[in-house]
């Protein structure tokens, strides 16, 4: 449940440029007819800075940096952790900061702080999913990072092999007669429930579901967008327990005009009604789009757990959707 007053909600068409099937991360460009709300004035005695600032900012350079992020898989002390805070120190540094202990005095200035891990570090370094007899691996650790579980060992030199049980499309009748218990290696099946720990109770957790890819190319959706706003990343998010009403912003926003990609927005959000949502998608974007996101935290159950999570998505377009902030210029 969420409280507060907003504005009027304005209806607007969004390009999804990547899709969680369970609503939990979105990355979407909305197109909208609407009118810029009105910035509150600044503090004249700040303005001279904020002109500073706008003529060194590039909203490119910004989203090269969440590319780079993404990129990334980030835990404590290991590498693309360490990767990523020696790119944010780069920035900094051809911003003008420098290293707090070496700048006495100076006004602009930054501190890396260090502290002990409990254990050591985790690092993944490959992992791929082959059918016997293919060519070509089916899935890949390069573009499924949830292909390897955090602090997972390493398989023994050559993987370890498991039946393939062909179970049609999937529906209730095409699992009659069958049986997939020790094809894995286990002597009997758990019913694909998980636990967080040794001491909580195996619930069902989420479906293996994603967004099956179109045939169009992310350019030419972009280019049949008006007036949008391209969005990256998750950000906040709110959603009721059925799973119906739902409300989301993002980590990064962009304003999209007569199909090309422009300056940087803050503060976009859109709600709507599940299945309403997904009813107004026009257009996704083919498999070479396709990636996989997941996450760490994924809460389930009562007492909660946390568990891991994943869903496939192509670029999706969404027309008629309701966006309730987002017209200010970052």
């Amino acid at each position: 449940m969420m409280k507060g007053r907003h504005p009027e909600p304005i209806r607007a068409v969004l390009l999804l440029a990547v899709v969680m099937l369970s609503l939990s991360s979105l990355a979407p460009a909305v197109e909208a007819q609407r009118q810029r709300p009105q910035r509150r004035p600044a503090n004249p005695a700040f303005e001279p800075w904020y002109e500073m600032a706008r003529r060194a900012y590039r909203s490119e350079r910004a989203f090269d940096i969440v590319a780079f992020m993404d990129s990334l898989w980030r835990l404590p002390g290991n590498t693309d952790f360490d990767a990523s805070i020696a790119r944010v120190e780069v920035e900094l540094l051809e911003a003008g900061y420098r290293p707090e202990e070496s700048a006495a005095g100076y006004p602009f200035t930054y501190r890396i702080e260090h502290r002990p891990l409990r254990g050591p570090a985790w690092d993944p370094i490959d992992a791929s999913l082959t059918v016997v007899g293919e060519a070509e691996p089916l899935l890949e650790f390069r573009s499924n990072f949830n292909l390897i579980a955090a602090n997972s060992r390493s398989t023994p030199p050559g993987g370890v092999r498991g039946e393939l049980v062909f179970v049609g499309a999937g529906r209730p009748e095409d699992f009659e007669g069958i049986e997939v218990a020790g094809k894995i290696g286990r002597t009997r099946s758990r019913g694909s429930n998980r636990a967080d720990s040794w001491k909580s109770i195996p619930i069902v957790r989420i479906a293996n579901i994603g967004l099956e890819p179109g045939d169009g190319r992310l350019d030419d959706m972009i280019a049949d967008v008006k007036k949008g706003i391209w969005i990256e990343g998750r950000g906040s998010f709110s959603i009721d327990q059925k799973r119906y009403n739902f409300q989301f912003g993002g980590d990064a926003f962009w304003l999209i005009e007569n199909g090309k990609r422009k300056h940087m927005l803050r503060d976009v959000i859109y709600h709507g009604i599940t299945p309403e949502f997904w009813g107004k998608c026009d257009a996704v974007a083919g498999r070479e789009h396709r990636q996989r996101f997941g996450f760490i935290t994924c809460g389930k159950g009562q007492p909660a757990q946390s568990g891991w999570m994943t869903h496939a998505a192509a670029p999706a377009r969404f027309r008629g959707v309701d966006v309730i902030t987002g017209g200010a210029e970052a």
